[in-house]
């Protein structure tokens, strides 16, 4: 994704394979394409992100008493003593991967 910022398109959120080709976030749009010309991209929505973000907290305090943002792209959540109630730290990590996974196979079926 890109955003205008100091009257350029800059790199906004990258997926993995862009970061493995070198591109970083805040990379100009036209040295990210002299780098990698196939490059696709589209414009930011720092409100929806925003609001993705929050909607995200929520469902981590689950795992938490304590979920808070970090920055405008990051989360921490506290789980000090809360392994225990999913069987321990493997077991709580391991539910945090399944939930993850049902989500996105569900946005996949969603989009297709």
């Amino acid at each position: 994704m890109t955003l205008r910022a100091s009257n350029a398109e800059q790199l906004h959120c990258l997926n993995e394979a862009a970061s493995h080709a070198g591109l970083h976030r805040g990379m100009p749009l036209a040295d990210a394409r002299a780098i990698c010309p196939c490059l696709s991209t589209r414009p930011a929505d720092p409100a929806r992100e925003a609001s993705a973000l929050e909607a995200l907290r929520r469902w981590a305090s689950r795992y938490g008493p304590h979920a808070a943002k970090d920055g405008f792209d990051g989360l921490i959540v506290d789980v000090s003593g809360v392994p225990h109630l999913f069987g321990g730290e493997a077991e709580l990590l391991a539910d945090v991967e399944a939930r993850l996974d049902r989500v996105e196979e569900r946005d996949r079926r969603d989009a297709g």
